[in-house]
């Protein structure tokens, strides 16, 4: 049933979190869980939480609101952090485009599961104790997520959650996958040749049930701040414009 799929996500990430050895704690979902919902038909997921233990920080969900709204970060005001204004604004725009009459927190509090694709915190990905078993226990635990819950619009952060979704999408639903399209940001393309431009990916995918599911990545945007960046704003719009259209 669907309303046993939290406890039982929760349990199999505390299960695993023991199991494969973490010890800097873990984090689920980063809004409350009354959308964790087959209602929902968007999800923004990044990679894992990073950092040491933050004990004052809920580790399965967020009651008090959206943590990238709610939450003090390092040494930030709530919802001050450069990350959380990053998503904050992202959230803002997605609410705009999906005609939402409220603020963006109550958007992203009702609209949207948001989440980490790995629960574990680690200083850095590169740094992820047990990696390749930790990567096959989160593509394992989406896919039951996402037999169960199937948004339509999938938006990750960073490379490691977008591949990682993507191939919960291609190998474990064998989906078909259709129109994968690569955009500019506006970051690092002054020189077209220059190795450090940055891209937006989208990609469809058509599975065994004819449902549709678009997976969109954006850069990580704790290091590329596209969302504030004047110079990043045309191509995010017509990047966010794209993947909205999905209904």
């Amino acid at each position: 049933m669907e309303s046993d799929l939290f406890p039982a996500t929760c349990d199999d990430i505390e299960l695993n979190y023991k199991k494969l050895g973490h010890n800097r704690g873990y984090r689920f979902l980063m809004y409350p869980k009354c959308t964790f919902s087959k209602e929902t038909d968007i999800a923004v997921i990044t990679a894992n939480p990073g950092g040491d233990i933050i004990t004052e920080h809920p580790s399965k969900s967020c009651e008090n609101g959206n943590a990238y709204f709610t939450e003090s970060w390092k040494n930030s005001s709530s919802g001050q952090d450069k990350l959380q204004i990053e998503m904050q604004i992202l959230y803002k725009v997605l609410s705009k485009k999906f005609n939402f009459h409220g603020t963006p927190l109550e958007f992203s509090n009702s609209k949207v599961l948001s989440a980490y694709f790995i629960p574990f915190r680690s200083k850095d990905l590169n740094s992820l104790h047990n990696k390749r078993e930790t990567f096959e226990f989160a593509q394992n635990m989406w896919y039951n997520i996402f037999s169960n819950i199937l948004p339509k619009l999938i938006i990750t952060i960073g490379n490691d959650a977008y591949q990682g979704i993507s191939d919960v999408f291609e190998l474990k639903f064998t989906g078909k996958q259709t129109d994968k399209e690569e955009f500019d940001t506006g970051w690092g393309t002054e020189n077209p040749n220059s190795k450090r431009s940055y891209k937006f990916n989208s990609t469809k995918y058509v599975l065994k049930n004819n449902k549709i599911v678009t997976i969109a990545k954006l850069p990580h945007l704790s290091r590329f701040t596209v969302m504030t960046s004047g110079k990043c704003t045309k191509y995010t719009n017509l990047f966010l414009e794209h993947i909205t259209q999905y209904s």
